[in-house]
């Protein structure tokens, strides 16, 4: 695991205003340099952007800042040699670094502080000090804006970062791009890390992208050295470090090409549950409804041992995530691959539920249990198969997959060895619906003549399903041809 963040020295801002003036001049003091003649361009160097830090007093108001697509957070200071960082597991916000452009409205229930006014030339649209709208566009090919830049890292003794010049013009250094892989222990082989955030930030200027099926991505121009990093989010849900804190790897800073495999350890923890998640909301789920929040969902991973492999909280509560994943079974067992995406994909499964339901979840906490939590292991047992299927494990969860290993619930058996009990709520009677398997044949507690319904069509009628009879009801109404009212009286009388 990451340790704790320790900060190194703190550097001298090379896009402070008064630094970028003090560059501005430098240059006009220099024979022959192609910076304007006229002092009065100086003028033109003002505020551009503010450097800021926020402290929310707690998740709702951390939620709220989240919400903010125009901010790119960090919880460490840009301005500071990072040593080392961590993975922030407090349930108390830390503070949250930025750049925002002058102007930007602050929401004034949030503590905030302004930390230095800045100007950022990259960004600039100031026509006196950009002369043509390419050159807006593309800062690095403006020469004086290159300079510029070059003269302000100089004074402030950040060398390290001058953009590097080719045969006395410039020249874009560095363009990130690579792939980030992660490794699956169920696989025993890395796999691509799809749709996940990507972040590149030199100082101020920041960009993001997103990994494609492959697990690649370019991010575009920057000037030079550049701070690469992962961040487990997207538009529609994050990965939490446990009760609050953003789960993110924090990169080199580099102007080579960077491509990263997560071997193992708590990274490797936030990328399988990131996974699960994204193929839900993102990916390829079987044509299911997509879980719809009026915030981003929150996925809670606890890097210990928990009570269960998952829960879902259902009502949003603000102050806790909505969803929790626990990382290990025991204190030295950690779970696999496939059952942490598994587990993501159950606990999302259960808020796409609420969604199906006519009055949200004030209906939904009056379906019986083992109904809400067999819908769950059925949409866990299809992602997950299509999932693994599709990266080459040909008979994942077929009737007999690692029936006889020592994995959790519901992996175990293929979903098919878990018999009605009056302790038990994980079924597989929406799982009997579909496949064509009648494990009571093979020595299995259920007789299961009934097969040709589907996910989605079932997901269609869940607002009307609260118990066995409903469902009998529901299920009759919409029978597929071959399926006979005697034989789903005999399937769901085992329930």
């Amino acid at each position: 695991m990451m340790g704790i963040l320790f900060l190194g020295e703190k550097l001298e801002n090379p896009y402070s205003v008064a630094n970028m003036k003090k560059a501005y001049q430098n240059l006009l003091a220099k024979k022959g340099n192609s910076a304007r003649t006229s002092s009065t361009d100086g003028n033109a160097i003002t505020t551009t952007h503010y450097y800021v830090r926020f402290l929310p007093k707690d998740s709702v108001e951390y939620d709220r800042l989240k919400t903010d697509t125009s901010l790119v957070l960090y919880p460490i200071p840009l301005d500071y040699q990072i040593i080392s960082t961590g993975s922030d597991t407090s349930a108390k916000p830390v503070w949250q670094y930025t750049a925002v452009k002058k102007g930007y409205e602050f929401d004034s229930t949030i503590a905030h502080e302004v930390l230095e006014d800045l100007y950022i030339p990259e960004q600039s649209t100031n026509t006196n000090l950009s002369t043509s709208a390419t050159e807006l566009k593309s800062p690095y090919s403006n020469k004086f804006v290159v300079d510029l830049v070059n003269e302000a890292m100089k004074i402030t003794k950040n060398f390290q970062d001058t953009i590097k010049l080719t045969g006395g013009s410039t020249q874009v250094s560095y363009s990130p791009s690579g792939r980030i892989r992660v490794f699956d222990t169920r696989l025993q082989r890395p796999i691509p890390l799809v749709g996940v955030q990507i972040r590149g930030r030199r100082w101020f200027n920041f960009k993001r992208t997103y990994t494609d099926d492959n697990g690649n991505y370019s991010l575009g121009h920057f000037g030079g050295r550049t701070n690469l990093s992962i961040f487990y989010e997207t538009s529609t849900f994050d990965v939490r470090t446990g009760t609050i804190g953003q789960a993110w790897h924090d990169g080199p800073h580099t102007n080579d090409p960077w491509s990263y495999d997560i071997p193992d350890g708590v990274q490797r923890f936030y990328a399988h549950v990131f996974r699960g998640a994204r193929r839900y909301h993102w990916g390829d789920n079987g044509g299911l409804r997509r879980p719809s929040t009026p915030y981003k969902l929150k996925y809670g991973a606890y890097d210990k041992v928990g009570s269960d492999q998952g829960l879902n909280i259902i009502a949003h509560l603000g102050f806790v995530p909505d969803i929790m994943v626990w990382r290990y079974k025991s204190p030295d067992v950690e779970y696999d691959s496939d059952e942490i995406f598994s587990t993501a994909v159950h606990e999302t499964a259960h808020t796409a539920h609420v969604n199906a339901m006519n009055g949200g979840w004030v209906q939904y906490v009056q379906v019986k249990l083992h109904l809400i939590e067999s819908w769950a292991v059925a949409v866990e047992w299809m992602i997950t198969q299509r999932e693994y299927r599709e990266r080459g494990i040909a008979d994942y969860s077929g009737p007999d997959f690692l029936r006889f290993e020592p994995v959790s619930f519901p992996i175990k058996g293929s979903y098919q060895d878990w018999p009605i009990s009056s302790s038990r709520s994980y079924t597989p009677v929406y799982i009997d619906l579909i496949d064509n398997y009648n494990q009571g044949l093979n020595g299995r507690p259920i007789i299961d003549n009934v097969s040709g319904y589907t996910l989605p069509q079932i997901e269609r009628l869940l607002k009307n399903i609260y118990g066995l009879s409903s469902l009998s009801e529901q299920l009759k109404a919409n029978k597929p041809i071959g399926v006979t009212d005697a034989q789903i009286d005999q399937l769901l009388s085992q329930y």
